[in-house]
């Protein structure tokens, strides 16, 4: 245990894009061995989340109501009004920008418990106006509890190692799904009945591939300034540090 605890506190210090390369490099190869699947359910569940509460907040933005979320199959999540566009588009582009805000706020390890505490208790609000079906609300209540207890307990160290990991694996998430659509999108897989591309197709008329070019680009873009203010943060961090006088002890 405390081998592992060393290790989440050198990969947490060793800079932002290190560590988001190291977390990345290790997920893709566990997701190949056999038996370690289930370890990235519940990671696979707050990715749905993210993804639907993007559909959801822009509903209510623009205007709209949310019936209920659903977190099983996909993630579905019923609304009524609103600016249709712009609900479809936020699924892929609000969960990209959810996993770079993660990224960028993970600059500031001090905040990294209340990030957790946050993300619990926002899961555990939507969970109680929103989802109604048993398997969302028992998945939402897991995640949800299982946050708050981290941003309550656990050390700086590990809550700053959980925020990175949440954030790698919702960025993987995102291009992972954006190049799957974009597969179907194109023919090299077989259609999928709906996907957020193929509705925007419908609404739009402009084909299911190019919406799905257009989320991968702007995800990409997201990525890149999330790093870039990250280790701003970082090193004004570090600097602050530095700059401190010592203290004497009497």
């Amino acid at each position: 245990m405390d081998s592992l605890v060393e290790f989440a506190k050198r990969l947490s210090r060793g800079g932002t894009l290190r560590t988001v390369i190291t977390l990345a490099v290790l997920t893709l190869f566990l997701k190949e061995l056999p038996w370690f699947g289930w370890l990235f359910k519940p990671f696979r569940t707050f990715d749905f989340f993210l993804h639907e509460l993007g559909h959801a907040l822009t509903c209510l933005a623009t205007g709209g109501t949310v019936r209920w979320i659903k977190l099983g199959g996909g993630g579905i999540t019923d609304c009524n009004g609103g600016d249709a566009v712009a609900i479809g588009q936020a699924g892929y582009l609000g969960q990209a920008l959810l996993g770079s805000l993660l990224i960028i706020v993970s600059g500031r390890p001090k905040a990294a418990n209340f990030i957790l505490l946050f993300i619990g208790v926002a899961i555990g609000l939507v969970n109680l106006f929103f989802l109604k079906d048993k398997v969302s609300i028992s998945w939402a209540f897991f995640l949800g509890a299982a946050l708050v207890f981290a941003g309550l307990r656990v050390r700086q160290s590990w809550a700053h190692f959980i925020v990175l990991l949440l954030a790698v694996q919702t960025v993987l998430y995102v291009f992972a799904d954006v190049e799957l659509v974009l597969e179907h999108s194109l023919g090299f897989l077989p259609q999928i009945p709906e996907s957020d591309a193929t509705h925007m197709a419908r609404l739009t008329g402009t084909p299911a591939f190019v919406w799905s070019i257009v989320w991968c680009v702007c995800s990409l873009g997201m990525l890149f300034l999330a790093l870039y203010f990250s280790g701003r943060m970082s090193d004004d961090v570090e600097e602050s540090g530095k700059s401190e006088p010592p203290q004497s002890v009497g």
